[in-house]
């Protein structure tokens, strides 16, 4: 019977680790999008998000959840994306933005006049209590 060191198995327990959760690797294949694969009214209101200037050097970039869909763009401090999710009239759903140690959301769109485009412009400031 063969007897393996300790600390050897916790070393490679480590470099397992290390390699399974590196940042720069992509965790899976991401489910498509609603309006591409059962499309969406051309009624439906697209949803714009930014980050202003408060966000630069406070994160690089940021995962978009809508609804149930997690954004397959990326949000990064002074651009700006549509998400492929739209929200038709009548209806809300909530965006939840992700990125650094920020967290916005629930931010509740809601689609109450045809095609009108959802703007919403994120900022990294710290919310005080009144």
């Amino acid at each position: 019977m063969w007897r393996i060191p300790v600390m050897t198995l916790s070393l490679a327990a480590l470099a397992a680790l290390e390699t399974a959760c590196d940042s720069g690797s992509f965790q899976g294949e991401l489910p498509a999008c609603v309006c591409e694969t059962e499309g969406c009214s051309q009624a439906a209101c697209p949803i714009e998000l930014s980050l202003d200037e408060t966000c630069v050097g406070e994160l690089v970039e940021a995962e978009v959840l809508v609804g149930d869909h997690v954004e397959a763009d990326l949000l990064r401090p002074s651009t700006r994306i549509t998400t492929c999710t739209k929200v038709e009239p009548g209806a809300s759903k909530d965006v939840w933005v992700r990125g650094g140690p920020w967290i916005w959301g629930p931010l509740t769109q809601t689609c109450d006049e045809p095609r009108k485009v959802l703007s919403v412009v994120l900022q990294c400031i710290e919310a005080k209590q009144p």
